[in-house]
């Protein structure tokens, strides 16, 4: 490992820089390890934890369980202070702080620190990114040589860490045979994917992982051959049938589809990644029934996995929608009006002028093919059937899978009712769906559950006062690891009793939800049973420090009852990290809001959720114009659910001032990120009575904003100049000519637009602000050098180089750099331009900073196709056209178009060249800005096809174009992509 200071400062003492190594046999590099049990045990689990404290009560209650001594306290600190003597020689020390033991040791020297790490680091990068996801994959699978703890891997206190660690290592193990697959080496690793796959007969990533091998190989009929004997394990040892992933991939095999591209999954679905069991029949079913132009809804009861069967079944028929799938979720939208913002905020769809919010949805997504998911529509059903048929009727491409405890009842709409899981009658042989649930999830909390008679009995009969629902019998697992299986089931019949529910009657299925629910939350100690009520009001997960501020609790205090509800499955890890997220499921949710409202706590945790959300925007608004931007964006991207919902309660409640706050703290964010829905945040916040007169500036520019990138350009003048007239009562009054410039630059007056930036560079100039200075100078220079004013494009963009270096954001420094890009690209350099803008686009990736992102792969769409690789160009557009389409942004759409015109002249053969002419005309005098460099490109192209086809087939082709929609000219943009894209590559163009 790489060396290090050699003394630090944390929890008060000296940090040491010594090997500790876990992953094995626990080894303290260069000193004996200790040598008594409980010492091991205790460092072990200290040194697993790195370095997050690990608190008394869990070593006590690891160490000593129901046996520990009359004095525990004192106890754990005899072996404490042992441990302590014996590691003296080695520099390490135990100290105590923050209520945790921790020790003095650097995390990154100990081995299951720097394991995790280069896990989370692999997962962090882009799925196409192979090179870099091998090396720390390598790297990180390197530091395991055996099992974890060694002989006290089943010490209670290391149980379930060193199972976790085991299911780490396997799925990283897993992920690096995805990579070398997707390098093309599948041929090499057949012998290693047969032997990870033997030792799992029932892993069916496994199993698919060698047919791909086998037939990178050449192996073909090995492949289906392979894929055929794990079908039948899986029927003879489990009683199921393979998923439908399997016959996908059967299929894929058979049409000799290639096998080695990894990409980005488009869209934002992702499927959970617990098992999924005795929904095998329900998944062949819908999957069946999924297809374009059809409405498909899982119908049943809370709890019974409506959500859990939607996700995997779009997973399963993924590769048939090559432009996404996309989750909606639509459990906290309260108003019928919210559900079509909400699927549009879900598509990156903004509302276009002159259309409602719907019907620029089907502009953008008229002619793709996707799948969209609308989650819990049963309390919005009228709404959500609007928006899901008429989705279904102008999308033809586009299906929809909705779930609800009701049908929407629209025309078209397919029916599939989901019930209970199957549970067999008292004394029947065989386990079935329900019982094998239990025991799966029973096992994974780690509960020593059997098969014998006896123990499949009691299974059964709680598995049948629970009416087989999936969620009610995963809390009742979840507590066999501490209860007992008898005295499981005694509790439940009393629960029931004590409700009324008479023992055998099945009564309402939502009814004994919730009275499993209810059982489950009884069980929990107070502190708990406060803080998962509380943890009702976040939306889209949430963080333990986001969770103790809400809940005005110490952060150990509260991570120490998060573990335990999620021991007992109340709540699971969410998506998104570092740092650690979780979640409520909704039906848990749900319920939790209820406790909240019946205690009389709702709008108080309601006013902690807002204040806590807007001091973290508050607290991020000037980091994010700084190096922080880095670890802000992630951060704020995965709080934005919980944002929306802090800023519908400032609006409910006419919270002015919060709602102000939020909205305008969060304007870096959200114009890099293409965030368009703060515009509207900013206008129905502008209505509020009372809103601070020193925040109505920035509004008003963030409300411009959205209206100018809209093309709404009079009513975002009309924001930038009320901005101005509010400005002598002072604030933040940045970007309200920077508004005024774009609308002028987007209208084709490109010298009214040099004239706003120049006074938005003296404003920028008299507030001393560096950010924002290097902004306005590198966005003028930017356009100086479209507008041919060389001397000024000089001047602006390198001192805009200088000022974004000082501050170290990376969005503003990539935006000078592309400034760079199109000065040199204005001056014909184009090897310095190229340079400059792949170095652009590759920062602004770093951040999210889509905005710079996309401006710069344009150019270089033109710039390959002239002067380097005309695939690299094509790709380069094609990411461009499906992003930008699929948003509604017509002004970017038309100039990919054009951007690409000279890549597919060089891809496409003479038959296809009146199409280009027929692009040209269509889009010609139509995009947002003129691209005078572009122009000049594409006039060329034209050129050269008269001269070789002649001057009446490109008249003829001219007056075709000028004729045609945009809709007409983007179908045919697409088809001449899809035609030229090269042989292995991506055919996703995303618009259609």
């Amino acid at each position: 490992m790489a060396e290090r200071p050699r003394k630090r400062r944390r929890y008060g003492a000296a940090v040491v820089d010594v090997d500790v190594l876990v992953l094995g046999p626990l080894r303290v590099a260069g000193v004996p390890a200790p040598t008594a049990r409980q010492q091991r045990v205790v460092f072990a689990a200290l040194a697993a934890s790195a370095p997050r404290p690990v608190p008394a009560v869990r070593l006590i209650d690891g160490l000593w369980g129901d046996a520990a001594p009359a004095d525990r306290t004192k106890a754990l600190q005899v072996v404490v202070a042992r441990l302590r003597k014996a590691m003296a020689p080695s520099g390490v020390d135990v100290v105590l702080d923050d209520g945790g033991y921790t020790l003095t040791v650097a995390p990154e020297r100990i081995d299951a620190a720097a394991f995790r790490c280069a896990c989370e680091g692999e997962a962090g990068l882009p799925e196409g990114d192979l090179e870099a996801r091998r090396a720390l994959l390598e790297s990180a699978l390197s530091l395991c040589d055996a099992e974890p703890f060694g002989e006290l891997a089943d010490e209670p206190l290391l149980a379930d860490t060193a199972r976790e660690l085991r299911m780490l290592w396997d799925d990283a193990v897993g992920r690096l045979h995805d990579v070398r697959l997707a390098q093309g080496q599948g041929a090499r690793l057949v012998p290693e994917l047969a032997t990870w796959a033997e030792r799992r007969p029932l892993d069916e990533a496994a199993w698919c992982r060698l047919a791909l091998g086998l037939h990178q190989a050449g192996r073909v009929t090995e492949a289906m051959r392979t894929l055929h004997r794990h079908r039948q394990t899986v029927r003879e040892t489990a009683g199921l049938e393979a998923t439908a992933a399997v016959a996908e991939l059967e299929a894929r095999l058979l049409a000799g589809e290639p096998m080695t591209d990894v990409t980005e999954p488009v869209g934002n679905l992702r499927v959970p990644g617990s098992s999924f069991l005795g929904r095998s029949a329900d998944l062949r079913a819908v999957t069946g029934r999924v297809r374009p132009g059809r409405i498909v809804t899982i119908v049943g009861t809370g709890g019974v996995g409506k959500t859990t069967l939607a996700l995997h079944a779009a997973a399963a028929v993924r590769a048939r929608y090559c432009d996404g799938l996309w989750f909606c979720e639509l459990a906290d939208i309260e108003s019928p009006d919210g559900v079509v913002a909400a699927v549009a905020s879900t598509l990156g769809v903004r509302r276009q002028r002159g259309l409602t919010l719907l019907e620029s949805i089907v502009k953008g997504f008229g002619s793709s093919s996707a799948l969209v998911v609308l989650d819990n529509c049963e309390h919005v059903l009228d709404a959500a059937g609007a928006v899901a048929s008429g989705l279904a009727t102008s999308c033809p491409r586009m299906a929809i899978l909705a779930t609800s405890r009701a049908p929407m009842s629209v025309s078209g709409e397919v029916v599939h009712p989901l019930g209970p899981l199957d549970v067999p009658a008292s004394g029947a042989a065989g386990h079935g769906p329900a019982v094998e649930l239990f025991i799966d999830r029973a096992r994974a909390a780690g509960a020593s559950v059997g098969s014998d008679p006896p123990t499949t009995a009691d299974v059964v009969d709680i598995c049948r006062r629970l009416d087989g629902l999936p969620l009610a019998i995963e809390l009742a697992a979840a507590r066999a690891r501490t209860m007992g299986l008898p005295e499981i089931r005694i509790r439940l019949d009393e629960r029931f009793r004590i409700l009324g529910r008479p023992d055998g009657d099945p009564g309402d299925r939502h009814r004994t939800l919730w009275d499993a629910l209810d059982w489950s939350y009884r069980l929990l100690e107070p502190p708990e049973q406060e803080l998962f009520s509380t943890l009702s009001v976040f939306l889209g997960g949430f963080t333990a420090p986001s969770a103790a501020a809400v809940a005005g609790r110490p952060v150990v205090e509260v991570e120490e009852s998060i573990w335990a509800l999620a021991d007992r499955s109340m709540l699971a890890l969410a998506a998104g990290g570092p740092p650690t997220r979780y979640q409520l499921l909704e039906t848990l949710r749900q319920y939790g809001h209820e406790q909240l409202l019946h205690a009389g706590r709702l709008e108080a945790v309601r006013e902690a959720h807002l204040g806590h959300f807007v001091e973290l925007v508050s607290e991020s608004r000037a980091g994010l114009r700084t190096s922080a931007e880095t670890t802000l964006v992630p951060l704020l991207t995965a709080e934005l659910p919980n944002l929306r919902a802090a800023h519908q309660y400032a609006i409910e409640r006419s919270r002015a001032s919060e709602a102000a706050l939020l909205v305008a703290a969060l304007h870096e964010y959200a114009e890099w990120r293409q965030f368009f829905e703060l515009g509207s945040w900013a206008e129905v916040t502008l209505v509020l009575p009372g809103v601070p007169l020193t925040e109505v500036p920035a509004l008003r520019a963030i409300a411009g904003w959205g209206r100018c990138i809209g093309a709404d350009f009079a009513t975002a003048i009309e924001h930038a100049e009320a901005g101005l007239a509010a400005e002598p009562a002072g604030g933040e009054s940045g970007w309200l000519h920077d508004v005024l410039a774009h609308c002028a630059y987007f209208s084709g007056d490109a010298d009214l637009g040099l004239l706003h930036g120049e006074a938005e560079v003296a404003r920028a100039r008299a507030d001393g602000d560096a950010y924002r200075l290097a902004y306005v100078l590198a966005d003028r220079g930017t356009h100086a050098s479209l507008s041919g004013h060389p001397e000024i494009a000089a001047a602006h963009t390198a001192e805009a180089l200088r000022l974004a270096e000082s501050t170290g954001c990376p969005s503003v420094l990539s935006m000078a750099q592309m400034a760079q890009g199109f000065l040199h690209r204005y001056r014909d350099e184009p090897v310095q331009a190229i340079e400059w803008l792949h170095r652009a686009a590759e920062l602004a990736d770093t951040v999210d900073s889509r905005w710079t992102s996309g401006i710069c792969r344009g150019e270089l769409a033109v710039l390959l196709a002239l002067h380097g690789d005309p695939a690299e160009a094509l790709t380069l557009g094609l990411e461009q056209f499906g992003r930008f389409r699929r948003a509604g942004d017509d002004g970017r759409t038309r100039g990919v178009v054009r951007m690409v015109i000279p890549a597919l002249h060089r891809l496409l053969g003479q038959d296809r060249w009146p199409d280009l002419v027929t692009l040209h005309a269509g889009t010609r005098g139509r995009p947002m800005i003129e691209e005078p460099h572009n122009d000049r490109a594409v006039d060329e192209v034209v050129a050269r096809i008269a001269g070789e086809l002649g001057t009446a087939v490109v008249a003829d082709a001219l007056a075709r174009g000028s004729a045609m929609a945009d809709r007409a000219v983007f179908d045919l943009a697409q088809a001449a992509m899809g035609a030229a894209c090269p042989p292995g590559g991506s055919t996703t163009v995303g618009g259609g």
